[in-house]
Order: C-alpha cells, then structure tokens, then sequence
C-alpha cells in the first residue's frame, strides 16, 4: 500500500506527541556537540540534517556492527550483500552504490576521524571502542574530502588524553557460541605524550547453514586493533598519529534460491534449468528431459527455512585491511587554525560466492581486490566576530588490482570467465566555506568547492578452459584481440563545482529553522567488467549529480522537555548510475554494466523526536519517508538487446521507516538499573525493481525488536543481557535477479533472534 504525504504527517505528528526522546544521553536534553561543519557545535545551531549517536547510546541500543544504526537513522539504509557480510553498502535518501568495484565511487562518503575511507570492506566489522557517530544528509560536496550525492557518515573513535590511567574490559557471550572479547587502555607517557590501545576479538558459529554439504554461514572470526599516540608540545600544537588493523576469515553470506526461473512452458529463460537438469541426467539425455527434472530440483529448493539454503560451494570471505592518520593541528592565533590530515589504507580482500543456493554449479564466482589509498587534506580554520570560515585543498590516489574468476552453468559452460582490471583513481579539489552572522537570529552560510577526477584502467578480461586454465579468449573491447595483447588502456577526466547555500533563523533561544540548497557529484568510470562483443560496455559511464533543496526545524519545547528536529526534502537527482545484468559473451555468461539513468527526483520527509516525560524516563521516535521517482531512464533490458522504458520504476529502498525507544534508568543503593527498548519496522519494498517476477523480489513490512538490561554495580563492574530480533524475524537484504537471462533469483537472508550477556569493567577514573 502506498503512503501518501498527508497520511505521513498524521502518523509522524502523532509519533512525536505520544513518544518523544532518545536514550540516557539526550534524557536531559542536554546540549549534543558535533562537528558537521568542521568546527565544534551544538547540534541544534547546525542548519543540516544530523543524527548522532553517543557513546552510551551505542552501547545502550547494542549496536555490535554498522548496519544496526539505520534502524535510529531516518533516510539512512545500511545492507549487508552477497558480496561480503562485512561489506556495509550504504544509502541516504535513496542514492545508492551501483557496484563495489574499484572503478566505482560510492554516493555516501565515510570518514573515520576526518580520514576518507574509499571503500566499505570491513566497516561493517568495526564498532569498537567509537566516541561519537555523526549521520549527515544530502549532498556533500563542500566540507568533505571526497564529492558525494547522498551523505557522509562521521566516526569519531576514542583518543588518548592525559587524565591518567584509565580503560575497560569486556566480556560478551552469547547464542551461536558467540564470544567477543575487548579491551582498551590510556596511557600517558609523559607531560606531552599519551597513547592508547585498544584490542577486540570476535568469534561466532555460522547462524546459517548449507542443508547440502553443512557448511556454516556468516560465521565471524575477526581480530581488531587501533592504537594512538598523541603528541601536545605546546597548547598550540597537537599530533594525533593513528594505527589500525583488521582481520577477517568468515563464511559468506546466507543466500537462498528464491525463484526457479524458466521451464518449457512459463516462457521464462531456462538456461539454469537445463543446467542444472545436465548434471543430473548427464549430457545424453534429451533436452525436455534435462530442463524438466532440472527445474523440478530447483524449485524444491525454493523451499524451507531461509537460513538453511542448498549451496554447495564452501562458501567465504576473506579481508586483512590495515591504515593510519596523521592529524596536525596548529593554532596561528588565537582565531586561526591550519590542520593537516594524512591518511593511508591498505586493503586486500577475496569472497568466494554461491549466487544460486543450490546444490548445482550455477554461478560461482570468487571476487579479490589488492588496492590501497593515500589521501591529504589541509584546512584553514579561522573565526572573526560575524563570520566562521574554513579553506582547504584535498589529494587523494587509489591503486589497485579489481577481478573475478567465474564459472556459470557449468553442465553447459566449460569456461570460466576472468576480469581483471588495474585501476588507479586520482582526485584533488579545493574548497572554502564560511557562515556570517547577519543578526543575532540570522545566519548565512555559503560554500564552493571545484573537483578534478581522472580514472584509469587497464583491462585484461579473458576467458580460460575451467579444467585446465588454458586460455581461450581475450573479452577485452572491442573484441578480436590476440591473446598475447589482451590488455586495453583508458582513461577519462572528469570535474565539476559542488556548492552549498544556506540560511537559518533562530526564532527564539530554543527554535531555529533552516532553508538550503547544495549541489555535489559522483564520479564517473570504466565498466571494469565490459565484454568483448559488447561495445556499449567499453564506453564509460557519465558522473552523476544531485541537487538539493532543504527545509528543517530543530526546537526544544515544553519547558526543555521535548526535542524535535525536523527536515524536509527534494532532489533533482540527474545521470543516476545504476548497474544492470546483460549477456556475456560465452555461453550461460553474465555481465553487469554500469549505465546512467537519465534523471530522477526524489522526495521525502524526515522527523526526530525526544522526550523526558519524567526522571529516568525517556522515549524517542523517528520516522523516515521516501518518494523515489525516474524522470526519464530507458536502458537495455537482461535479454542485452531490448530496450526497456524504466521510467515508472521504483527503486530498491522501502517508503517508509519508523523506528521507537524508550529507556528507564534508578538507582538501587549505590548501584544503577537501566532498561532498553526498541523497534524497527520499515514498509514493503522491492529489492530488485529490474525484476520480471516483482513478487519474488518483495519483502513484505516487517518490524525488529531489540532490548537489553544494564545492571552497573558502584565498583566500576556492568553486568548487561541482551537481544536482537527478539520475535525471530526473517527477511531478505539483497536479491540477486537473473531471471531475465539465466533463470533464477536468490535473496540474502538477514540476522536471525541473537541474546547473550556481556560484562564491562571500567579502571582508572569514573
């Protein structure tokens, strides 16, 4: 059922007058400092949709991985893909990564202590040892170091400081032999110099599990590190130097066959039924033979639990990723700071996948990446007694090795398709920004930034004989290439401004409204994974560009008692970079494309709202809506060939999400008790809107609950229990759709109910 605008109002009107606050950070609605815009506010001064998570927030809601904050994130959707279960692909307000690829630029910057992380492998590991999270929304083109369309993510970790000796350990245990063991430690080394370590380790048996071969899914065995040292000579100088290193050896991601895909008589393609019919029957039989009992098979296994699919494949994902930051601060004056930011990343993964969930060698495709990242970022802070102002220069060069070695429909294929592509991503920018006051209740803010990009690839797409590894053919366009030559260069530039204008009125003391209008841009590439015989592949794809107009409110009401932040948007979002699934050039082969929609707009409404009714007692709410809308988008269709009007289409992101908290905190003698609880629900949506078969590929509304209790005894000892999808629900992520083209379509299934206990003890200060 579609939600129209009126009907969200009402219903969000009415969530923030019965619920209202957030958790026992914002229980006083006491003042939230952020840094946004690059300098240290109250969140409600800043004239930009912010949400932010504190440190006790974190911990209250159980937020163990970065995909739980979309769940207290209106317009934020955070999905785990075939591709790696540590990968966290990211969306605000519906803009989307198109691919994980190294040619691809991601539409929501993320940032780790103002150093720019180009990829998301391993983020969704990583939730440890965390100061504050900030959320920012629309287009960021003029602050932060890569131009994105969609947002920007702020994780601000824990840094060392000088006030003693001080730390914690902790201890979680729970169902599926779950263990994480953390640590952190402070120290100072002397009047100037102070570090701190901290230490995690995860373990858990798969929650999913192959019915074929019993090979555990999404099992986790990870090992973290981050250390820091900070150096202060004076109190005009600070060095911030950070380190981190992150190991990952997993099964791969829950995937169930959702759809069977073709027979003789639904009119749909069958190659995987016939696939599949060859490996039972042997090539001899006939061919009504082999697509009857191969489809028969199939959609047996459509059937049954969700966690339990059919896959044959062992399954895995692999990643070592390591980096650090190098933060100068130097104040000039007493109004002027310059800032240097350096950072390096380093990150090699390799995924081995079953995109059928069945039994049979349908596709099974391993994926690896080598590439590292060096960026630099120089910022000139400054403040007079009307205007705030900050400018800066931003470098960044990413180099690395992108490929796949696939096998499809191996009955009919004796081949296996590589890609292969060296790829090296430069980009620099300058910017500047500033907010002038105009009154005491007016401000103005204006930023530019103008980016330069240039993407180069090198292209060794080859097929080779499955059984020998003998090579056969070079894919590389336009096609016909020697095999000793099959290597093509390219290169493309792109550049283009991003601005920001804005102005917001304080009402009064409590009551500040906004109005904005930013523009940014996303880069645009090579199709790494273009075909030999298909041409329009080889071209590159087009940047694409959002243009944002914004309005909000952020107040406080009834006497400080209530919190409301409120924002509402429309994009005019042009050259959308979506990725389609055509025929490759061997037989029962797939390839993805990167192409541009033509235009699209999107609108929305977004609300936040906290509440402290009484003592002890808070509540919150949020509540996102979303209307995606493609102007105008015809591209070709699976069948490679037929071109397809896709303007009515939606996209793979519900409408609607709603997510309610309430938290209670006494004390007992000299000991504290504090109760959580939570619920997510989001609306229906489609997950794959290309889809021949929509209902395969819906996932019906659904709701999660999650609570935990907090037991903190006066020696600096807390004793927690908690749970996770409590009712038990399943529900799909992602879907794979081959419908079109090869016959099937799987789904990757979400975390099931998950409980455990976990025990924190604090040292050295209070």
């Amino acid at each position: 059922m579609k939600t129209t605008i009126k009907q969200l109002i009402g219903l969000t009107g009415c969530l923030t007058l019965s619920f209202g606050a957030a958790d026992h950070a914002f229980a006083q609605l006491e003042e939230v400092i952020v840094t946004a815009q690059k300098r240290e506010q109250n969140l409600q001064d800043v004239p930009v949709a912010v949400s932010t998570f504190s440190e006790e927030q974190l911990k209250n809601q159980t937020i163990q991985e970065f995909s739980d904050i979309q769940a207290q994130v209106p317009g934020l959707a955070v999905r785990t893909t075939h591709h790696d279960p540590s990968i966290a692909q990211v969306s605000i307000r519906g803009q989307q990564q198109a691919d994980f690829l190294l040619t691809t630029d991601s539409s929501v910057g993320v940032y780790v202590d103002g150093v720019n992380l180009p990829r998301q492998a391993g983020l969704n590991a990583n939730m440890f040892d965390i100061e504050r999270i900030e959320v920012l929304k629309g287009p960021q083109g003029t602050l932060y170091g890569r131009n994105t369309t969609g947002g920007a993510v702020n994780v601000i970790t824990h840094k060392p400081d000088f006030d003693g000796m001080h730390g914690f350990l902790e201890g979680a245990f729970g169902n599926e032999n779950f263990t994480q063991l953390s640590g952190a430690i402070n120290i100072p080394l002397a009047d100037t110099v102070a570090a701190r370590l901290a230490v995690q380790k995860t373990d858990r048996d798969g929650w999913g599990q192959s019915r074929f071969n019993g090979n555990e899914l999404y099992d986790q065995n990870e090992l973290f590190f981050r250390g820091s040292l900070l150096f202060e000579p004076s109190d005009r100088v600070s060095v911030l130097l950070q380190t981190d290193y992150l190991d990952i050896d997993e099964g791969g991601a829950v995937e169930k066959l959702l759809q069977p895909g073709g027979n003789l008589t639904n009119g749909l393609p069958f190659t995987g039924a016939l696939s599949a019919g060859t490996e039972l029957l042997g090539p001899d039989a006939s061919f009504a033979d082999q697509v009857n009992a191969g489809y028969a098979a199939l959609e047996r296994f459509v059937d049954g639990d969700l966690l339990a699919p059919d896959a044959d494949a062992d399954s895995y994902a692999e990643a070592t990723l390591y980096g650090g930051g190098l933060t100068v601060s130097i104040d000039l004056t007493d109004e002027i700071e310059l800032k240097s930011v350096t950072g390096y990343r380093n990150w090699e993964t390799e995924q081995l996948l079953d995109m059928d969930g069945s039994p049979f060698v349908l596709l099974h495709p391993i994926l690896a990446v080598d590439a590292d990242v060096f960026t630099q970022e120089l910022q000139l802070l400054g403040s007079t007694e009307r205007l705030n102002w900050v400018f800066g220069g931003f470098y960044s060069r990413e180099e690395g090795v992108d490929g796949s070695r696939t096998i499809a429909v191996a009955a009919l294929n004796p081949t296996r398709n590589i890609t292969e592509g060296l790829v090296t991503n430069t980009s620099w920018a300058v910017f500047g920004q500033g907010t002038y006051t105009i009154s005491d209740s007016l401000n103005l803010t204006a930023g530019l930034r103008w980016t330069e990009e240039k993407k180069e690839l090198t292209n060794k797409n080859r097929l080779e004989v499955a059984a020998t590894g003998d090579l056969i053919g070079c894919r590389v366009p336009p096609g016909n290439i020697p095999l000793d030559q099959c290597s093509v260069d390219s290169s493309d530039s792109f550049s283009d401004p991003s601005w920001l204008i804005s102005l917001d009125y304080r009402i009064n003391e409590q009551v500040m409204v906004y109005a904005s209008n930013s523009r940014s841009w996303r880069g645009g590439g090579q199709n790494l994974r273009a075909d030999g015989d298909d041409l329009a592949a080889a071209e590159p794809f087009a940047p694409e560009t959002a243009t944002s107009y914004e309005v909000g409110l952020k107040g406080d009401f009834a006497d400080g008692l209530l919190r409301l932040n409120l924002a509402a948007y429309y994009v005019d979002y042009e050259d959308v970079q979506r990725t389609i699934v055509v025929p490759g050039s061997a037989q029962g082969s797939v390839v993805t494309v990167l192409t541009n929609a033509a235009e699209a707009e999107i609108s929305g409404f977004e609300a936040e709202a906290w509440l402290n009714p009484t003592e002890g007692l808070t509540f919150s709410a949020t509540a996102g809506y979303m209307d995606f809308e493609y102007v105008d988008f015809d591209s070709l269709g699976q069948d490679g060939v037929t071109l397809i009007d896709r303007s009515d289409e939606s996209i793979s992101l519900p409408e609607l999400q709603i997510s309610l908290s309430t938290r209670y905190e006494t004390s007992i003698g000299d000991n504290d008790l504090g109760l959580q609880v939570d619920y997510f629900w989001t609306d229906e949506y489609n997950t794959d809107p290309t889809s021949v078969l929509p209902d395969a590929v819906t996932q019906e509304a659904f709701g999660l609950w999650s609570a935990r209790i907090d037991y903190r005894f006066g020696n600096g000892y807390t004793l927690s229990a908690w749970g996770k999808n409590l009712a038990d629900e399943t529900y799909i992520t992602d879907t794979t759709d081959f419908t079109g083209n090869l016959g099937w379509t799987t789904g990757v299934v979400g975390p099931p109910r998950s409980y455990g206990i976990t025990l924190n003890k604090k040292f050295g200060r209070d």
